[in-house]
């Protein structure tokens, strides 16, 4: 495994780690103003948190943290507020479907019923509140989408001027 360094400058990292075979390329050896750096890979996050861009280089919620071997990545992780929190239920929510539930522990919006447990693929149909199987293959001729009353491809309607997005659940273009 090729190991990473990172440049010090009055103690501080500067820029971002370079892996070792890099610098003996460029430089036939390590400089000494690189130490070793840890990679530290981002964490995943829970429901509602968030990386803390106000800390670290570039805005990413991590910084580069000395250590007694060299530098390591630092994540920052936050709560979300009560605001944000509405964003992300409001973000996550499908757009065209009334029927979903909203499951505030997991921030994810929930079909009255589950879907088949089959290998086959699904898509909701809110006006009956049915899970309808996605069969044939999209045609590759156009822009097709999944009608799901008549459970067949059909080519996306020429976009009004006035309209903002396309309802799969109707077939129609609508605005905002």
């Amino acid at each position: 495994m090729d190991n990473l360094y990172i440049q010090i400058e009055d103690t501080l990292p500067v820029n971002h780690p370079a892996y070792e075979s890099n610098l003996i390329e460029a430089f036939g050896e390590v400089p000494p103003n690189w130490v070793p750096f840890v990679r530290v890979d981002a964490p995943l996050l829970g429901v509602y948190r968030k990386f803390d861009t106000s800390q670290g280089h570039e805005g990413c919620g991590c910084e580069y943290v000395a250590t007694s071997d060299g530098f390591t990545d630092v994540w920052h992780i936050l709560s979300m507020t009560s605001d944000e929190r509405l964003e992300a239920k409001a973000a996550s929510k499908p757009r065209f479907i009334t029927t979903w539930a909203f499951d505030e522990p997991t921030c994810t919006w929930n079909a009255p019923t589950d879907p088949p447990s089959d290998e086959s693929l699904y898509i909701w149909r809110d006006s009956d509140l049915t899970w309808v199987e996605l069969v044939g293959t999209r045609p590759s001729d156009g822009d097709y989408y999944f009608n799901v009353n008549s459970e067949s491809w059909v080519l996306i309607p020429t976009r009004p001027s006035d309209a903002a997005l396309f309802n799969d659940q109707t077939g129609e273009w609508v605005s905002e």
